[in-house]
């Protein structure tokens, strides 16, 4: 069994071939699928052909929440009254 890691492989390329690649001219695929929501990218390119990719995306969320523990622990810090003035009262009753 191998023991190098597999990434993702992100295909970058112009609609029109020959023309800088600009906002909406610019196709974004990743490992063959196409990425047609993103608002932005940011590529960081580190060594033995290890790039770090930063996306923005719009998409629809769908969200399960389930609710946890409620309850609020204060650690022993010295000077949170200082920190908190006036607002102490609305946080700690």
């Amino acid at each position: 069994m191998s023991q190098t890691t597999k990434y993702p492989k992100l295909t970058i390329r112009n609609k029109k071939p020959g023309s800088v690649s600009v906002g909406a001219n610019t196709e974004v695929e990743l490992d063959g699928k196409k990425l047609g929501n993103l608002s932005f990218l940011k590529l960081e390119f580190h060594s033995r052909k290890v790039t770090k990719v930063t996306m923005e995306m719009f998409v629809d969320v769908d969200v399960e929440i389930e609710p946890g523990d409620a309850t609020v622990t204060i650690k022993k810090v010295q000077g949170w009254h200082q920190i908190l003035g006036s607002y102490v009262s609305q946080f700690f009753k």
